[in-house]
């Protein structure tokens, strides 16, 4: 067993959970002001209820208008519950190793993305715009090197603490992501560097100096024969 205790499923051991965020409220503020006014409007009901059937019973043409209202209602009312509770459950881990994102809905999506620290290219803050700084509020672009690709989160609170949270994750990589960049070239393909082949004019030709070296000994032989002979025959 791991000396981490296990917060998610599929946490690898010894796996450490570092910290972990959702968009800002801000993404959510028009679903809570839509929300108000839909209680608010169910209370105007609740207390003027005689009222709204009297007028139902003394018009009846009335009845599809208040049915057609009630169905739009309630169908938007869940709408707009659903979305907030989705917002609650999208949530970005960060731990010592990978980034996890978990995109999910009540109903039909469960996606997981990871992203390994030691594939991590680069990192980007962007924070721009009036409503950002006055919220805190912003954007964290991550570069990957095994694919040329960008992954963003969008409206992250506090964005610059959790991008100085990546970035101090990342570097405790660094050794290992220095020679992932050195060896990996765009679209993932391995990049080697060609090596240089020497041109076959200035490679040296080793077989001239032997064939220069056996020559004198040639002579001498040829030299030493002509003197043996003179000596057995003078006149030649």
């Amino acid at each position: 067993m791991g000396d981490h205790p296990k917060y998610f499923k599929g946490q690898l051991e010894n796996e450490e959970v570092i910290a972990h965020f959702r968009q800002h409220w801000v993404v959510i503020i028009a679903q809570i002001i839509y929300m108000l006014l839909m209680m608010s409007l169910l209370t105007l009901m609740f207390f003027n209820g005689k009222s709204i059937a009297n007028f139902i019973h003394a018009h009846p043409l009335s009845t599809p208008f208040f049915f057609t209202g009630y169905v739009i209602f309630a169908a938007f009312f869940h709408k707009t519950f659903i979305t907030i509770l989705n917002h609650f459950v999208n949530v970005v881990l960060i731990t010592d190793r990978r980034i996890i994102h978990y995109k999910k809905t009540l109903f039909f999506q469960n996606i997981v993305e990871t992203i390994d620290m030691a594939q991590i290219q680069d990192i980007q803050h962007d924070l721009s715009g009036i409503m950002p700084n006055i919220l805190k509020y912003g954007k964290i672009h991550i570069i990957i090197a095994s694919t040329i690709s960008t992954k963003t989160f969008k409206y992250v609170p506090n964005g610059k603490y959790y991008f100085r949270t990546i970035c101090t994750m990342k570097n405790k990589l660094g050794p290992v992501r220095h020679h992932s960049n050195q060896v990996s070239g765009a679209h993932g393909v391995t990049t080697v560097t060609p090596q240089h082949v020497p041109n076959q004019a200035s490679v040296p030709r080793q077989a001239q100096p032997e064939a220069l070296h056996v020559q004198p000994q040639t002579s001498q032989v040829e030299a030493a024969v002509n003197s043996a002979l003179r000596s057995v025959h003078p006149n030649l």
